[in-house]
């Protein structure tokens, strides 16, 4: 089943390290959409339709970076949830609706700008597959019907940098100054007595 076009919105969170030019992280993303598609149903009676509400993905992104750009791959595993409605094709009312969670997969690439030192903005492509899952009537069995789901999406992406703080590097160690002890000048024209004392 193929999803029709839609807007789509999202959000995403990660952690990455940097070495020279070359990047490697890995991030989770929420894909929120109403995403609408049509697929065959086993009795010419009804027509089916499918939509996916919302899909997660967890996977790498390697990179390379050149001055201000990004140029990166990602792809891992995916999961979404995907409804399917079936309607009379003769007067249009709604006979049943399934409700699943597919699992699959997500390849893509993009590329980030970086805009300030802690903002970027940034462009992608994803290829998504869901695999193959029955959707069960609640009437009857004959209208069980195998979905799976294919989506491509593109989305613009504004992330924000919280790089972690290096730890200051220790002070140099300064040992004390030398004490410096008064030095104690005698007369010859006078007399300075000494005592030793001792207690029993």
């Amino acid at each position: 089943m193929d999803f029709d076009g839609a807007f789509a919105g999202g959000f995403h969170i990660g952690v990455q390290h940097q070495w020279n030019s070359f990047l490697l992280g890995v991030e989770t993303s929420v894909l929120l959409t109403d995403l609408d598609g049509s697929s065959t149903c086993p009795n010419p009676a009804f027509s089916c339709s499918s939509e996916a509400s919302w899909i997660w993905m967890i996977g790498p992104r390697v990179g390379f970076t050149a001055n201000n750009w990004l140029f990166y791959g990602t792809g891992g595993y995916a999961r979404g949830a995907v409804s399917s409605e079936t309607v009379y094709v003769s007067n249009g009312v709604q006979f049943d609706a399934t409700h699943e969670r597919h699992d699959g997969w997500y390849a893509g690439g993009g590329i980030e700008w970086g805009l300030t030192p802690n903002v970027t903005l940034g462009i992608e492509y994803k290829h998504i597959e869901l695999d193959s899952d029955l959707h069960r009537s609640i009437y009857y069995s004959t209208d069980n019907r195998n979905i799976d789901a294919t989506i491509d999406t593109v989305q613009a992406r504004l992330t924000l940098l919280l790089a972690r703080e290096r730890p200051a590097a220790p002070a140099p160690l300064k040992w004390p100054a030398a004490i410096k002890i008064p030095r104690m000048r005698f007369n010859a024209s006078e007399s300075h007595p000494f005592f030793l004392c001792v207690r029993d």
